[in-house]
C-alpha cells in the first residue's frame, strides 16, 4: 500500500479531538473531553462555530443533510441539525455499545463497536443492524471513501470485560490505518502509524486524522 504523508498540521480547538465529518464546505470535529462539537475553517484552522453536546461524544459523520454522532457511554446514535442544534432523531443500536465512530456510505451508516470488535452496517431509519463484520477490538475511527472503509486501530489489543478496559496482549505495539472492503469486510491493506487516531475523515483526495494525545489534526495524502 502507498505511504501516508502529512501535508498540514492544525491545532485542535479542544484538547481531545475525536470524530470528524466533512459537509462539503466545513470540517466538523467532536471533542470528547469537553463534549463540544466544532465547525472548522480548514484554511485557517479556526473554529467558526461550537455546539455543546451532552455525554461523551465520539464519532461523527455527515449524511448529506445532517450530522450523526455516537456517544461512547451509550448504545445509540443521534442525528443533529447543525443549523438549529436540534436532535432530530435518536437510533438505538441494540446489543452493542462503545460505539466509537461512524461513517455514511451514501445510503447507510457504518458503525464501530469497539469492545465487541464488530463493524456494523446500520439502517439509519430503524437502527436495525443489516450486517456485521469482525474487526480488531479497540478500533477507533472510520471513514468511507471510494467504495472502501478506512479504519484505525491498535494491535494487538483486547477488551477486558471485568475492568471495562483495553489491554495490550504482547510486547509489540502497533497502530494501523486499514482499507476495508465494503462488501466483504475484508482488509485490503494497511499503513502503520506512529500514533492512534481517534477520528478520520476523507476530504477530496486527502484524509484528516485526529490525534488527541498531541492535540493536533493532520491532513494526510497517500503517495
Amino acid at each position: 500500500m502507498s505511504e501516508l504523508k502529512v501535508r498540514r498540521v492544525l491545532d485542535s480547538p479542544g484538547r481531545a479531538p475525536a470524530g470528524m465529518a466533512w459537509d462539503g464546505h466545513n470540517l466538523w470535529l467532536n471533542d470528547y473531553e469537553s463534549g463540544t462539537l466544532y465547525q472548522l475553517d480548514t484554511d485557517s484552522g479556526k473554529a467558526t462555530k461550537s455546539i455543546l453536546s451532552a455525554g461523551v461524544v465520539s464519532g461523527l459523520t455527515w449524511d448529506g443533510q445532517s450530522l450523526w454522532q455516537t456517544r461512547l457511554d451509550e448504545n445509540w446514535l443521534q442525528r443533529l441539525n447543525p443549523a438549529n442544534h436540534d436532535i432530530d432523531q435518536t437510533v438505538e443500536i441494540a446489543g452493542y455499545n462503545r460505539l466509537t465512530d461512524l461513517s455514511w456510505d451514501g445510503e447507510q451508516l457504518w458503525v464501530l463497536s469497539q469492545n465487541t470488535g464488530r463493524l456494523l452496517k446500520v439502517d439509519s431509519k430503524t437502527g436495525r443492524v443489516i450486517i456485521t463484520f469482525p474487526i480488531p477490538e479497540a478500533s477507533t475511527a472510520i471513514s468511507c471513501h471510494e467504495g472502501s472503509l478506512w479504519i484505525t486501530y491498535p494491535d494487538p489489543m483486547k477488551y477486558q470485560a471485568e475492568t471495562d478496559s483495553f489491554d495490550w496482549v504482547s510486547g509489540e505495539r502497533h497502530f494501523f490505518l486499514a482499507q476495508v472492503d465494503l462488501t466483504s469486510g475484508k482488509e485490503k491493506g494497511r499503513i502503520e502509524l506512529s500514533y492512534l487516531p481517534m477520528g478520520a475523515e476523507w476530504v477530496d483526495r486527502r484524509i484528516w486524522l485526529a490525534h488527541p494525545a498531541a492535540g493536533n489534526l493532520y491532513e494526510c495524502e497517500l503517495t
